[in-house]
């Protein structure tokens, strides 16, 4: 078979299909960063959010201005519902010629499936403590999900071989303590714990799974099977199912500091360390009946090929590089009811 055969072709493609899948995730990541950590902080469109020190979620955005706290232990928590929506709209799908041989009638067959709003809803919950220590010394304590959400599809849904489900779940832990160097001045800084799971979910079509195979073994009795028992590719009725699932807990710091300029303005600066993640966990595929039931010899079936190839449950690792950023924030009092709030804000995504 020549080097150029669009069943060889196909079947390169094939291979790369699961990891570019994971790759092209990671375009989007930044839909994942969650701001809503706070309650009072919502209220003001987080404007001025390091140098507010409004409750003890400043424990989060500038662990310096818990020096701004009244003298008792302060506890303060909220939940937020998030309603995202993902909203796919299909034009043109079809098959390329490539994935059926170049066999014209069957490349014009398209794509099952329709487009929809893969949004999930969500609920997400923070909590902070703050205790003073002495004087000059306050602890704090923060609990929060800086990360997170899921876009769901319909396992039917035309898009299904690019993903059916890509959630992510995120759990920081950041005990801190700000000390006030003087009646001007104070620092802070704290270290964070942060567990992550990330589940992935696409199908795969078995149609051009077959005939991968059969091109792979150059089989024209195989291919012959695939076309009696698979006539169409991208039909959802006879899809396989793909499944990658990963966690880790790995460790990061975060600092700030409070500046009082005047007894109306003070300025806040605040750093969050980006955490590297080393997700472990498992690939799992679920093959389908008719696919796996396929002869490739008298004592082989097809499922047992796949599976010494690419469609094996195993082991897998991923990196999941999370951003640092640093935030720079002014308050200034304008008069007893009124202030103003600024900040800017870098992401190293």
């Amino acid at each position: 078979m020549s080097e150029n055969h669009p069943f060889q072709q196909y079947a390169r493609t094939l291979t790369l299909a699961i990891p570019l899948s994971l790759v092209s995730s990671s375009a989007f990541s930044a839909g994942f960063a969650l701001i809503e950590n706070s309650a009072s902080g919502m209220g003001t469109a987080f404007a001025g959010a390091a140098a507010a020190g409004e409750d003890a979620s400043t424990v989060w955005f500038n662990p310096a201005a818990m020096s701004l706290l009244d003298d008792r232990s302060m506890i303060s928590s909220a939940g937020h519902i998030i309603l995202p929506r993902a909203d796919f709209t299909n034009k043109f799908s079809s098959v390329n010629p490539a994935l059926t041989g170049g066999n014209v009638g069957l490349a014009q067959s398209v794509l099952t499936g329709q487009g929809e709003n893969g949004g999930t809803n969500a609920f997400v919950p923070n909590f902070y403590y703050v205790k003073p220590i002495s004087e000059k010394l306050r602890f704090g304590l923060g609990v929060n999900a800086p990360f997170g959400l899921e876009v769901s599809y319909d396992d039917t849904w035309i898009g299904r071989y690019h993903a059916t489900n890509s959630e992510m779940v995120t759990i920081n832990i950041n005990p801190a303590l700000s000390y006030k160097v003087s009646d001007r001045l104070t620092l802070g800084g704290g270290l964070n714990a942060q567990y992550v799971d990330v589940t992935l979910g696409s199908k795969i079509d078995s149609g051009a799974a077959c005939r991968s195979a059969a091109s792979e073994q150059n089989s024209g009795a195989l291919l012959a099977q695939c076309l009696t028992v698979f006539p169409k590719v991208g039909q959802s009725a006879t899809d396989s199912n793909a499944e990658v699932t990963g966690d880790d807990v790995s460790f990061g710091y975060n600092l700030g500091l409070l500046y009082q300029a005047t007894d109306k303005t003070r300025f806040g600066v605040s750093y969050r360390s980006g955490i590297d993640h080393k997700l472990e966990g498992k690939a799992d595929f679920t093959i389908n009946n008719a696919l796996s039931q396929i002869k490739t010899s008298a004592t082989t079936n097809l499922q047992q090929v796949l599976g010494a190839t690419r469609l094996a449950d195993r082991d897998v690792t991923a990196d999941a590089n999370l951003p640092e950023n640093v935030s720079f924030s002014v308050a200034h009092k304008l008069n007893d009811k009124l202030e103003f709030l600024a900040d800017a804000t870098w992401t190293g995504w």
